[in-house]
């Protein structure tokens, strides 16, 4: 940031030295190099991550719909003791109010709602619980919600978007694409199988 702006206030020098005239060829190439050159040192950077830090190792995730069977323990992280309270809080939100739900819900919300530091409940989500990412968190209630309406004969004829929607899904393709990741087969043929093991 200091070499930005050193490098802006050259720039803003030279350009009031000039004054509209078309400056030289060799400042041109100056120029030129300047902003390769700390293009080249922000991209390097940005991109010095470790491995690890890109690819944390999954874990037992929560599941709304655990049917009798509890929750594998999540792994602690190094250096960071396991908080059974802010795990028990986050799966309270998620599984008995629902708040995957709301409409518009960030990670930033949900850490307000459990009085956390954002990056803390973000480690939780990616390393302790092995999701991708935020929305692959939510997308798994989201859907485990959508299935349980696909499979109940009383929602027989509601049509699939409206139980996307109440699930917390903003567009038909975003639900049939997360759908399909977390069961591999589409909403309608998950309704079509359970409609017929209910038949039989």
């Amino acid at each position: 940031m200091i070499g930005a702006a050193g490098y802006i206030a050259i720039v803003g020098a030279a350009e009031l030295l000039l004054r509209g005239r078309p400056p030289p060829l060799t400042a041109s190439a100056l120029n030129a190099a300047g902003l390769a050159a700390a293009s080249a040192l922000i991209a390097w950077s940005l991109l010095r991550v470790a491995g690890k830090d890109l690819f944390p190792e999954p874990s037992a995730a929560l599941s709304p719909s655990a049917a009798g069977t509890p929750p594998k323990k999540p792994r602690e992280l190094e250096g960071e003791a396991l908080d059974p309270q802010a795990l028990a809080a986050l799966e309270r939100l998620m599984a008995v109010e629902r708040s995957y739900r709301q409409e518009g819900l960030t990670i930033g919300m949900l850490a307000a709602k459990l009085k956390l530091p954002e990056y803390r409940l973000r480690r939780l989500i990616n390393q302790r619980l092995g999701h991708r990412n935020f929305n692959a968190y939510l997308n798994h209630y989201r859907v485990e919600d959508a299935k349980f309406g696909l499979a109940d004969p009383t929602q027989a004829e509601v049509p699939i978007l409206t139980i996307a929607m109440d699930a917390g899904f903003q567009s038909l393709r975003a639900f049939n694409r997360a759908f399909r990741v977390e069961t591999g087969m589409t909403p309608s043929e998950y309704r079509e199988r359970a409609n017929a093991r209910t038949a039989s």
